[in-house]
C-alpha cells in the first residue's frame, strides 16, 4: 500500500481526487496513525473502470522519467536464495547484497525500511513487496538503487492479499521526487507480461535486465516518434 501523496504522484492524479473517491467509498483506505494508505492495485482498477485516465497513464510517467530502471537495477543487483525466516531478517540480508553501501549505512537503511513497514506493509500482492524508505536519502546514496531479491523461503509480510512474500524489490533514491517516479515506473513495468513472467519465475539477472531493457527501448522509440 502507498500513501495518498505517493499514489497521486504515481498515477498523475490530484490528491483531492483520490480523497474524494475515498469519501465516496469507491476506494478503501486504511488509516495508520496520522497517515492514510491505499492499495495501488485497487486504485488502478477504479481508474480503468471509470476511464478517468487512459490505461497508459502510468506509461506517461515512465516515459518522462529522469532515471533508468535498468541502470538502477544494475546498481542494486539481482539475487537468488536470500535467506531469512522473518521480514526483518530478509530485509537485512537483502541489504547485505547491495554493493557500494557502507556498513553503518546498511543498518540505518534497515531501520528506515522497518519504520516504513510498521506504518503499512509494502507487500503489493502476488508474493511481491516494494520495501522502501520514506523521505530523502541524499546523505546515504548518490544515485537511485533498485535491488531485486528472490527469497529462499516465502516470508509473512502483511501483504494486502494475505500471501507470503518471496520477491523483494528494494528501492532507494537520493531525493523524494525520483523515489516517487521509481515506484511508479516499477509498478508499470510489472504490468508488462514479459517482465512479470521473468520476475515471477525467478529468472536470472541477464533475462530480467533484458526484459526491462526491452521496455525502456520501446518507450524511447515512442518518445522519439511523439
Amino acid at each position: 500500500m502507498l500513501s495518498i501523496r505517493e499514489l497521486a504522484a504515481s498515477f498523475q492524479l490530484p490528491v483531492d481526487t483520490i480523497n474524494k473517491w475515498i469519501k465516496e467509498g469507491r476506494i478503501n483506505a486504511h488509516r495508520m496513525g496520522d497517515n492514510i494508505y491505499v492499495d495501488q492495485n485497487e486504485l488502478r482498477r477504479v481508474l480503468e473502470q471509470s476511464s478517468k485516465i487512459p490505461s497508459e497513464g502510468v506509461h506517461n510517467v515512465i516515459k518522462n522519467q529522469e532515471f533508468s530502471l535498468v541502470s538502477s537495477l544494475k546498481s542494486g543487483g539481482v539475487f537468488h536464495g536470500v535467506s531469512g525466516s522473518t521480514r526483518d531478517e530478509v530485509l537485512m540480508n537483502s541489504l547485505e547484497n547491495i554493493r557500494g553501501i557502507r556498513e553503518e549505512s546498511r543498518h540505518q537503511l534497515h531501520g528506515l525500511l522497518i519504520e516504513r513497514e510498521e506504518l503499512s506493509s509494502t507487500g503489493v500482492g502476488d508474493g511481491i513487496a516494494f520495501p522502501h524508505a520514506r523521505g530523502s536519502l541524499d546523505n546515504i546514496i548518490t544515485e537511485p538503487i533498485l535491488s531485486l531479491n528472490f527469497l529462499e523461503n516465502p516470508v509473512e509480510f502483511g501483504a494486502v492479499d494475505g500471501q507470503a512474500v518471496h520477491i523483494l524489490f528494494l528501492l532507494f533514491s537520493p531525493d523524494t521526487k525520483t523515489h516517487l517516479k521509481m515506484l511508479s515506473a516499477l509498478s508499470f513495468a510489472l504490468s508488462r507480461a514479459e517482465i512479470r513472467s521473468a520476475v515471477m519465475n525467478h529468472e536470472g539477472e541477464s533475462v530480467i535486465l533484458s526484459a526491462f531493457s526491452t521496455l525502456e527501448q520501446e518507450l524511447k522509440t515512442k518518445r522519439k516518434g511523439a
